[in-house]
């Protein structure tokens, strides 16, 4: 359900820039069809993606459980958790377009909360000393930190969803990958910290960092800002090099169902 959402606000925000470069719409308020995207459509899926794979991936027990609502299975309550969920996520933005943003940030937040410790179960940290569960949980921790950012402090705003950004949506798609590239290329669970390695971490966190070092985009603080691309580009090709021949040389093929000839 909050994929699905976050494909249509996907598709809405192309559409708003796209119409907003050509000329034909004049956008509600700032950004409006930037933060569709990064503040929709990002969230919504992160959320509902999150939900699953985090707590499977950290290999908490009764992972699809969600605290005091659902357990596994229970389809009805778990139905009215997402949407509840997807209504804040998708409200947040018409409050923004109408000039409510701080109304807007409150909802994400309360959405953010929700999810990442009903659901997410934010509040069990990994029990196993492996680099995957600890990375998701981390990036789960820098959702939540710029997720409540955002909202109490309005005025930082911008500095608050680059935590949600680097933190949050970079470490958690550097962590997923690395559980793909290790798993599903048959190799040792061990590999996961070769590729998830300290210079790969230090980089990231050394560019969030810089990115906050910037502040709300201080014309004068761009050196801040260099540095922090940087570090984010360094920490990916750190990564990729290291995942590249673990996606190139697999140690055993992957075992698919047989389907009867017809």
């Amino acid at each position: 359900a909050l994929v699905g959402l976050g494909l249509l606000l996907g598709i809405a925000g192309g559409a708003v820039e796209g119409l907003s470069a050509a000329g034909l719409l004049f956008e509600p308020s700032p950004r409006l069809g930037l933060h569709l995207v990064s503040r929709g459509m990002m969230l919504a899926i992160v959320l509902g993606l999150g939900g699953l794979l985090v707590p499977t991936f950290e290999m908490l027990p009764d992972p699809l459980r969600i605290v005091g609502v659902a357990r596994a299975g229970e389809r009805p309550p778990r139905r009215a958790f997402l949407a509840g969920i997807a209504l804040l996520v998708a409200g947040a933005l018409v409050a923004e377009a109408i000039g409510r943003p701080r109304l807007g940030d409150v909802m994400r937040a309360v959405a953010g909360v929700a999810s990442l410790m009903l659901s997410w179960k934010l509040w069990r940290r990994p029990t196993r000393p492996m680099r995957v569960p600890w990375a998701l949980w981390s990036a789960g921790a820098c959702l939540l930190a710029g997720l409540l950012a955002a909202a109490i402090l309005p005025e930082h705003e911008m500095a608050a969803w680059h935590i949600v950004f680097v933190g949050g949506y970079g470490l958690l798609t550097m962590a997923i990958g690395t559980r793909v590239v290790v798993s599903h290329g048959g190799h040792d669970l061990g590999a996961e910290s070769r590729l998830l390695g300290t210079p790969v971490l230090a980089c990231l966190g050394a560019a969030l960092v810089a990115r906050l070092a910037a502040g709300e985009v201080d014309p004068d603080l761009g050196p801040a800002l260099a540095a922090a691309g940087g570090l984010w580009a360094v920490a990916w090709v750190l990564w990729l090099v290291a995942a590249a021949p673990r996606v190139l040389r697999t140690k055993r093929a992957l075992m698919m169902p047989s389907r009867p000839a017809r």
